[in-house]
């Protein structure tokens, strides 16, 4: 099953539709979307069994020391995988660690942090 597509000219009901059709999902196809593109998978057997019961919970964090750039590319894709299976997820941007990292802060001012 392919993932919905949703583009920034979609209305309210285009949205819901898709979100709805991503909440009938079975756990086998969730966990094709969370598994997708991965070299290995670990604890597989305990993925399975959370998706039996609920949805799962995600985040993803980064140091953005510059301009976003594609290197990105690749954990968003992720990201969209995992929404797609309905999780939730936090991301997490460390605007303060980036920037002291970037100045080559010393190890006294990043203690601090």
């Amino acid at each position: 099953m392919s993932p919905p597509r949703v583009s920034p000219s979609s209305s309210t009901s285009d949205i819901t539709t898709s979100i709805s059709r991503m909440a009938t999902l079975t756990a086998d196809q969730k966990y094709d979307f969370l598994t997708r593109r991965l070299q290995e998978v670990l604890g597989a057997d305990i993925l399975k069994k959370v998706l039996e019961e609920r949805d799962p919970k995600g985040y993803w964090g980064s140091a953005t020391t510059g301009r976003p750039h594609i290197g990105y590319f690749v954990p968003l894709t992720k990201i969209a995988d995992f929404l797609h299976a309905g999780a939730e997820m936090t991301i997490l941007l460390a605007d303060i660690h980036a920037f002291l990292d970037n100045l080559k802060a010393p190890l006294e001012l990043v203690k601090l942090r």
